[in-house]
C-alpha cells in the first residue's frame, strides 16, 4: 500500500496522505479550517492514480495499490460515514472532505480504520481536557443527561446550558485524523490487511 516491495521509498498515494495529514492537522489545529486545495488535488489524485492502476499497462506497483473502483467506493463510503457526525455537530465539512479524500487514496477499509481511530483520539484527548479542568464532573454528566433525554425524554431532562457548552465544544478533528493514520501505519487496520 505504502511502498513498493522491489524499491524503497513512499508510494505516490502515501505521499499524498502524509503531505495531507501535516497539512490538514496543522491548519485546523491553528486556524479551525481545513483548506480545500489540499483536499481537493489528493482526492483528484487518487482518482487519477486509481485509473493508471485499473486500466495501465505494465507493472504498476509503484504508483499504488488501490484501484479506480476502490479509490471511488473508498471516497463515497467516508464521505457519507462523516456526514451523520458532521450533521449532529453543525460544525465544518472540512473533516467530511478530509475522510473522504483518505478514502479515495486508501481505500474504504483503510478510510474507515482511520475515521474510528480518530474518534477514539478524540473522545480520549476531549476527556483528559475535561479531567484537567476546573470542572471535571461537567462532561460525564452532560452525557448522561444528553444520552438519557434522548432515550427516555420524560424521565430525564435535557442538558442544562453549561453542560450544552461543553457537548457543542468544536474539536479539531484533522489532528485526530493523522493520530488514526498512525495506528493504520502502525498495524491497526481494523476491517483488512
Amino acid at each position: 500500500l505504502w511502498t513498493d516491495s522491489n524499491a524503497w521509498g513512499l508510494s505516490w498515494p502515501g505521499m499524498m496522505v502524509i503531505l495531507l495529514a501535516i497539512v490538514s492537522a496543522s491548519t485546523d489545529s491553528l486556524w479551525r479550517k481545513i483548506p480545500n486545495w489540499i483536499i481537493y488535488p489528493a482526492a483528484i489524485s487518487a482518482f487519477i492514480i486509481g485509473a493508471l492502476v485499473t486500466f495501465g499497462s505494465g507493472p504498476n506497483r509503484w504508483i499504488g495499490s488501490v484501484g479506480l473502483g476502490e479509490s471511488i467506493v473508498g471516497f463515497a463510503a467516508c464521505f457519507i460515514c462523516m456526514l451523520f457526525p458532521y450533521r449532529a455537530s453543525g460544525g465544518g465539512a472540512g473533516d467530511v472532505k478530509l475522510a473522504a479524500a483518505y478514502g479515495a487514496l486508501l481505500g474504504w477499509q483503510v478510510g474507515f480504520s482511520i475515521i474510528l481511530w480518530a474518534y477514539l483520539a478524540a473522545g480520549l484527548a476531549l476527556i483528559l481536557v475535561h479531567l484537567f479542568s476546573s470542572q471535571p464532573w461537567l462532561l460525564p454528566s452532560a452525557l448522561v443527561r444528553w444520552i438519557g433525554s434522548s432515550w427516555l425524554p420524560q424521565l430525564v431532562a435535557t442538558p442544562d446550558d453549561s453542560q450544552q457548552q461543553v457537548l457543542s465544544r468544536p474539536i479539531p478533528l484533522a489532528g485526530a485524523f493523522a493520530v488514526g493514520l498512525v495506528c493504520v501505519l502502525l498495524g491497526g487496520n481494523l476491517f483488512g490487511n
